[in-house]
């Protein structure tokens, strides 16, 4: 008896090629390669899952650090401004007893005495250069 052998590619024609699509098709269909793309996409649900609830959390955790340090500033800026508040004199006129240091305009310039004419101004035990030189620097602006 002739030894077997393994068939030829002229045996296996159409109908082999056949044969073997179908046992891939079935290979996929089979409860290991199910079991195996379900924990592999449960799997990676829970990771996607994981991650927008990790970013969210800390979204939120510095949100809250953010208010925390606005609460902080805000209660020192109001402390500052009610220790401005309270050295603030209520009555910015000053009452009759108390001295008041501010003078209007009006009585600046009732008080002020103009100064007399240059020719009128006498400055004795002075040379003619003295003179000058004294009223160029009265006279400059």
């Amino acid at each position: 008896m002739p030894p077997a052998s393994a068939p030829s590619s002229a045996a296996r024609g159409p109908v082999g090629e056949a044969t073997r699509a179908r046992g891939r098709v079935a290979r996929l269909r089979g409860v290991r390669t199910r079991i195996l793309v379900g924990s592999v996409v449960l799997l990676s649900l829970a990771l996607g899952s994981s991650v927008l609830i990790t970013r969210q959390m800390l979204l939120v955790r510095i949100d809250e650090r953010i208010e925390d340090e606005d609460r902080r500033v805000a209660r020192q800026n109001s402390r500052r401004a009610g220790s401005l508040i309270d050295e603030m004199p209520t009555d910015p006129a000053p009452r009759r007893h108390e001295a008041c240091l501010e003078l209007s305009v009006e009585e600046l310039l009732r008080r002020a005495r103009p100064l007399p004419p240059r020719e009128e101004t006498v400055i004795e035990d002075l040379t003619e250069e003295e003179a000058e030189a004294f009223f160029e620097a009265i006279n400059r602006d």
